[in-house]
């Protein structure tokens, strides 16, 4: 078993010692131990099926089109002008993964097919990376949702032992944590999935026609050709030319 998953077992425990030792505390619209209990039985349910909880704090993928049609139409008007040794120097100013490897693949020759198929396999490994923040983010929505409700049942057990005249403040107490997942999972979580969806969605798209272009580059493609391609790109506007 992973150290990661040891983890999440002790922060399970805790939140279910904790949903315990709060079952007394009178009901109030929010109170930090409750949330604190939910909070840990998440990121616990989090690390136990295997999520990655730095994940959480990973910026969505970005997926803005336009500065990419430039650099392809830049790079390809490189490639025809200085060859090898312009994408060569290229290599050093690139911070993007999938654009650093098309260049050295560029400035070393490869074919059109090769260069595809290599920058292909890259953008789907990229992708991969794009989605673990969106899984991350999905089961700790599960994993809040789940802790509330076994944060309620456990201080419902508490509140069995209530006396008489404050069961109903100890039942209403008790399902409290339920609610708080649930809130918690609902506008916190799902939005936060929901937007790394669609930005990974949109970077997916991006890396798609990223390949296209570095593989026509490797064709030998007119800088003028590749951005009269890239116009028919749906959204892609206003159009990018060659000097």
């Amino acid at each position: 078993m992973s150290r990661e998953a040891w983890l999440g077992y002790g922060a399970v425990a805790s939140a279910l010692f904790g949903a315990w030792a709060v079952h007394a505390q009178p009901p109030a619209v929010l109170y930090p131990s409750g949330l604190l209990t939910v909070f840990c039985g998440a990121v616990g349910y989090l690390l136990i099926c295997g999520g990655e909880a730095e994940s959480l704090a990973r910026p969505p993928a970005p997926g803005d089109e336009r500065p990419w049609r430039e650099r392809l139409v830049h790079l390809a008007h490189l490639a025809r002008v200085e060859g090898a040794r312009g994408l060569e120097r290229a290599i050093s100013r690139s911070a993007d993964a999938l654009e650093n490897q098309a260049l050295r693949l560029l400035a070393d020759g490869g074919e059109a097919g090769t260069v595809r198929l290599a920058l292909t396999a890259r953008a789907e490994q990229l992708g991969e990376l794009d989605q673990t923040a969106l899984l991350a983010w999905r089961t700790l929505a599960r994993g809040a949702v789940n802790s509330g409700v076994a944060a309620s049942l456990v201080q419902l057990i508490g509140a069995c032992n209530a006396p008489p005249e404050a069961a109903y403040q100890a039942l209403a107490a008790a399902l409290a944590p339920t609610l708080y997942g649930w809130l918690f999972g609902a506008f916190v979580c799902q939005p936060m999935a929901w937007r790394h969806r669609l930005a990974a969605d949109a970077a997916d798209r991006l890396r798609t026609w990223q390949v296209d272009g570095y593989a026509a580059i490797a064709e030998g493609i007119h800088p003028r050709r590749l951005a009269d391609r890239l116009d028919v790109v749906e959204g892609l506007r206003p159009r990018v030319r060659a000097a």
